[in-house]
């Protein structure tokens, strides 16, 4: 059925979050460092509950080269449903629906948005 939610929907990925259900604030954050060596991280952003969800830029990489960096992110605990174009995530500035809290940016980067 239609939907607005589909992958018909979506163009090319600009950016790869990368998000946690374990573990603490201070462990996401050591990881997200980590894989900042590999990926250009723009910014992290508090879910306004209990994880870190970080931002990359892949815009203009290729597809393989994003997915191996991906598959680094989910042998470090990372959520593998990210993947997926469609999925919902944290936004900037946006509410937690189901905690009421906001969801803060802790690191903003702008100079990591060139490809």
């Amino acid at each position: 059925e239609p939907s607005m939610h589909c992958l018909d929907n979506c163009g090319p990925k600009i950016f790869q979050v990368v998000e946690f259900d374990f573990g603490t604030t201070a462990e996401h954050a050591a990881i997200l460092k980590f894989l900042a060596q590999k990926m250009p991280l723009i910014l992290i952003v508090y879910s306004g509950g209990k994880s870190l969800h970080g931002w990359f830029n892949v815009k203009g990489r290729a597809e393989e080269h994003v997915l191996a960096f991906f598959k680094d992110a989910v042998t470090l605990g990372a959520d593998p449903k990210m993947w997926s174009p469609v999925q919902f995530s944290r936004l900037p500035g946006g509410t937690n629906s189901k905690h009421q809290r906001h969801q803060s940016v802790v690191v903003w980067q702008p100079y990591n948005l060139s490809p």
